[in-house]
């Protein structure tokens, strides 16, 4: 399927691995210029050289920054008009559901968890808005089956991403008719270096069985999986849709129920 995002231009934080190399990688494959921010410097190195290898350096920049500072990703905005012009479609993809097992983790941890896992996420629609209503763009957040439904994940991480899809449904009524916004609910994505993968090493027996038990479909997601969601929500495929929330999870989520 065409779905007419040729030219188009993407700030995307998160991207250095996982599911946020998959969503890179999918825009740029539909003929996007793709701006990938992360702290992790040497990470980002090497997703940008392989990205470039694949779809030439003209439509990849890298850009190292902390995106809980506001003036970092006002930069990178900057950065990005400066190069491409203009900015068309924002993803706040940042995400980290480590936590301690208390039922209610103390006051620092929660702090860390909705820097990590909320501010990233507000810190972006903040600094991208005036942007994507010049652009008539799409804003885009990744959030979590955690922030829809008790999954037994920490507390912490998902009280701040049930933050983030609320966050998602007011801008979606507030920056309209200009912006659309949506946000997209991953279940369990397993992914090299991801969470999941840490767990399955160490359990794999617990961990088949709750994807046995838990999930209708059987399996992990892949990035893929969730890149293909980002892609379509973002495209004019999606035009008359703002203010969704897309769980790609295998329908575990109805299992939940």
């Amino acid at each position: 399927m065409n779905l007419d995002l040729e030219g188009k231009v993407v700030l995307l934080t998160g991207a250095s691995g996982g599911i946020g190399r998959a969503i890179s990688h999918q825009f740029l494959s539909n003929g996007c210029r793709v701006a990938l921010i992360s702290r992790d410097k040497n990470r980002l190195s090497k997703t940008i050289d392989e990205l470039k290898t694949v779809f030439g350096s003209q439509n990849v920049v890298g850009i190292s920054a902390d995106c809980t500072q506001e003036e970092n990703l006002v930069d990178a905005v900057s950065k990005v008009i400066g190069l491409w012009s203009s900015v068309d479609i924002a993803i706040a993809n940042i995400g980290d559901g480590r936590s301690e097992p208390s039922p209610l983790p103390g006051a620092e941890s929660f702090l860390k968890s909705f820097e990590t896992n909320f501010r990233t996420a507000e810190v972006l629609a903040r600094v991208s808005t005036d942007e994507l209503r010049r652009s008539h763009g799409n804003l885009l957040f990744v959030a979590s089956i955690a922030g829809l439904e008790m999954t037994g994940a920490p507390t912490d991480y998902s009280v701040a991403k049930a933050a983030v899809v609320m966050l998602s449904k007011q801008l979606s009524r507030k920056l309209s008719p200009e912006v659309r916004v949506n946000c997209i609910a991953p279940g369990n994505i397993y992914f090299e270096g991801g969470r999941w993968a840490e767990l399955q090493t160490k359990d794999p027996v617990t961990i088949e069985r709750m994807l046995q038990t838990s999930v209708p479909l059987r399996r992990f997601g892949s990035p893929e999986d969730v890149a293909s969601a980002a892609v379509f929500l973002c495209s004019p495929k999606a035009g008359f849709i703002t203010g969704a929330c897309l769980t790609v999870d295998g329908g575990q989520t109805v299992a939940i129920h």
